[in-house]
């Protein structure tokens, strides 16, 4: 018979499958009218500001062609990383916690150096911003991997200087040296939504390490009037801002993501028009597969369905909260607790640009969104989440 532990840590593994497996669905869904085209035809770019051009509808039917332009392309890719994350997640829960807090350091400077690279040639640039390393036909986007290390880093730094957290401001301000400088050169990328992400897990460690409140706010402040100077001199996140703000005042290119959004998800009302069946994702919503999954789900399978994924989401994090605070040790605490605030921080700034809530910020949906480095590293933090949650009444000495 299973205890109370055991049936936390399995349904944390099973949570997490099943969204990721709901992703590969998504994926394929969302994707495979998007490659049912023409080579010759170009879409139009977001960015700019003519958007009305719409190629001729074309039935969604699976094509068995290969190359660059099969349906099954971003499918095939997910089902590939899905793979891999799954045996990156076993690895990982099989892992003492205790002995990331030996390897915190040499991972967060290889995440500085691969952040480094990424401003090198080798960087790849889409969307605006280089924040991929290009090998070849392969790619990561390093500064996934490299939250995942800031969450290690922070998790051993702040177990380790708990009390000058707690008794001053200043020395606290030089503890942050290494996460400033990886924010840093993820705003150098000009990543700013993963940027805006790494600030809220950092202050959430902050708070579960005790710090006062007061601290918090000034750290806080701080952060997001950097992020909101950098954006000023940034011509395209200032024009998601300006567009967040005052939509009526606003270009029609500027409201398009949005207003493309907002539509998918009232077609779809409670029940949804059918899975493969949604009409935004063809080629009027851009980054269907990616940013705006949430929008093609709900429109295809509609209010009901989209509550019980996040209620999924939900359940997910209360078990790796509730972990987090079980964990007798501060170091295993904070660390269950940042994997735990980087994927609820990542589903909620998601779903608040889907419905309009926020400006754009170009973050996908943990899990279900394209994308291997985003699936790989964040099934390698929920691996770490079920070794915490399977050590919760003590682990052996490494």
């Amino acid at each position: 018979m299973m205890n109370n532990n055991s049936r936390i840590m399995h349904l944390i593994a099973v949570l997490s499958i099943a969204l990721a497996l709901l992703g590969v669905v998504m994926v394929y869904s969302s994707s495979a009218f998007q490659m049912k085209r023409s080579p010759q035809l170009t879409l139009p770019d977001p960015e700019q500001e003519r958007v009305d051009v719409v190629p001729p509808p074309l039935p969604l039917i699976p094509s068995h062609r290969a190359g660059a332009y099969s349906t099954l392309l971003f499918f095939a890719k997910q089902l590939t990383w899905l793979g891999l994350a799954l045996a990156a997640m076993f690895m990982a829960s099989r892992v003492d916690y205790p002995r990331w807090q030996k390897w915190a350091v040499p991972f967060t400077l290889l995440a500085l150096i691969l952040l480094l690279m990424v401003l090198s040639p080798l960087g790849s640039k889409r969307s605006g911003a280089t924040s991929w390393l290009s090998f070849g036909r392969f790619t990561i986007q390093p500064a996934e991997f490299a939250k995942l290390a800031l969450i290690i880093f922070l998790a051993d730094l702040f177990s380790r200087r708990q009390q000058e957290l707690k008794n001053s401001l200043l020395r606290t301000l030089v503890l942050f040296a290494v996460p400033v400088l990886v924010v840093g050169l993820v705003i150098l990328q000009p990543d700013l939504g993963m940027a805006m992400l790494m600030v809220m897990v950092i202050g959430g460690l902050w708070f579960l390490a005790g710090a006062p409140v007061r601290h918090l706010v000034i750290i806080l402040v701080l952060g997001a009037s950097v992020l909101i100077t950098v954006a000023f001199y940034n011509a395209n996140a200032w024009n998601r801002i300006r567009t967040f703000w005052n939509p009526a005042e606003a270009s029609p290119a500027s409201r398009y993501q949005i207003e493309q959004s907002r539509i998918a998800i009232t077609n779809g009302g409670l029940w949804g028009v059918g899975l493969g069946d949604g009409q935004q994702k063809m080629h009027f919503l851009p980054a269907p597969h990616t940013d705006f999954i949430f929008a093609v789900m709900a429109e295809e399978l509609g209010l009901i369905f989209t509550l019980v994924v996040l209620a999924a989401y939900g359940a997910l994090f209360v078990l790796g909260f509730l972990v987090a605070l079980r964990t007798p040790d501060l170091f295993g605490t904070l660390l269950a607790g940042g994997v735990t605030l980087m994927m609820a921080a990542g589903v909620l700034v998601n779903i608040a640009v889907v419905t309009g809530s926020m400006p754009t910020t170009g973050l996908p949906l943990p899990l279900i969104s394209y994308g291997g480095s985003s699936l790989i590293s964040s099934m390698i933090g929920l691996g770490i989440l079920l070794n915490i949650s399977k050590n919760i009444g003590g682990v052996r000495k490494v």
